[in-house]
């Protein structure tokens, strides 16, 4: 990401972006109102002034994949800390999570050491080690992965609402019931199994009752708990997805139909503007073809399996590659709903979201900055 457009990636309420800092100054200025003490999400203060950052590796990103094959992202967690506390768009310095040397940056930046207590050390560094296993920070996915945290950190910093959070809970339990009821079987309550199994795989905790059903899709026994929470992952990434469809969908057909300068510009202002477009229209078209090819291969596996019953190979064979699968979907997704977000943000300050070059260009290279270099 290029610093040039630093601020339209923290502004854009994308799920590229977690802004602890907002969620912290909301709660800090109520708290000298009202007299209370905030519940941080960090120990270390200085971690509650973090903006947590998702990008894809640009080395990575340039690879072409083979025709037909999900392009392999390689997606980074930077941790960005701010020179200036009153407007965080003015730029700062990050901590690469994986860096070999994060522990002395993040104590750098953020304070964060193990002078502070072992205990707060290794809290701290257990929730941004949650974060970076995430391909993307949206608010279900940061709750599900958090909920350990949840009584103690105050509600503001997991920004979904109980009814939100139980619609989609509801969809991706009816979605793994099948698996769980297959091992209820023979119960003398299964209907009670049934709820007490799912509840075990939502919470990933004592799963050796489901050692058998892995076994027999030939999958390791020691990875039952990071297959669910990946499967988890990807079938909330489906439902994300279905939602964001229609805009898709609104976003292509301005690309097409009304991304044309209104005014008379330059030769090769307009190449740019064409260029730009044509740039930004075929990696939308790319991650759109991997999440079909991804979510598409779910669901032959998952039907074979589950409503056909003609076996588990196929389905035991998606969820052996579940993680790299939640990767590329979340990374995918991610892109395509920041992209949507920008371009709506900045074409609705135009009438009919019509724009003279100069506007144009600056959108698109925006646009075109949100998914890379991959055709560079």
């Amino acid at each position: 990401m290029r610093e040039k457009y630093f601020r339209f990636t923290i502004q854009s309420g994308s799920a590229k972006v977690y802004n602890c800092h907002k969620v912290t100054r909301a709660l800090d200025n109520a708290a000298r109102e009202d007299g209370t003490s905030p519940k941080h999400l960090f120990s270390c203060i200085g971690l509650n002034k973090a903006v947590i950052i998702k990008v894809v590796d640009p080395a990575q990103a340039r690879d072409k994949p083979l025709p037909g094959r999900v392009q392999t992202r390689a997606i980074k967690t930077k941790v960005h800390l701010s020179f200036d506390d009153e407007d965080i768009t003015k730029g700062g310095a990050a901590v690469q999570f994986d860096h070999p040397d994060r522990e002395q940056a993040l104590a750098d930046l953020a304070g964060l050491n193990r002078g502070l207590g072992e205990d707060v050390f290794k809290r701290d560094m257990g929730i941004l080690e949650a974060m970076a296993k995430l391909p993307s920070l949206d608010p279900f996915l940061l709750k599900d992965r958090l909920m350990a945290y949840s009584a103690e950190v105050d509600p503001s910093y997991f920004a979904i609402s109980p009814a939100e959070w139980d619609r989609i809970s509801r969809r991706i339990r009816v979605k793994i019931r099948p698996m769980v009821l297959m091992a209820a079987q023979g119960q003398a309550d299964v209907e009670g199994k049934v709820q007490l199994l799912l509840d075990k795989l939502w919470d990933s905790h004592g799963l050796e009752e489901f050692a058998p059903f892995f076994r027999a899709m030939n999958l390791p026994v020691d990875k039952t708990a990071e297959i669910m929470q990946a499967w988890k992952g990807i079938t909330f990434y489906e439902i994300e997805y279905g939602e964001l469809t229609p805009k898709v969908q609104q976003f292509g057909l301005w690309i097409k139909d009304g991304s044309q300068p209104i005014d008379t510009i330059h030769r090769t202002d307009r190449a740019t503007v064409d260029k730009l477009r044509e740039s930004i229209r075929s990696k939308v078209k790319r991650n759109l073809a991997d999440i079909a090819t991804i979510l598409s291969d779910y669901q032959d596996s998952y039907d074979e399996l589950f409503v056909h019953r003609k076996g588990a190979q196929k389905f035991g064979g998606f969820l052996g590659r579940s993680s790299q699968n939640f990767n590329n979907l979340g990374a995918c997704l991610n892109e395509v709903s920041h992209a949507f977000l920008v371009w709506n943000e900045m074409s609705s300050r135009y009438k009919n979201r019509q724009m003279k070059g100069a506007n144009l260009i600056e959108m698109f290279e925006v646009l075109d900055d949100i998914f890379g270099a991959r055709d560079a």
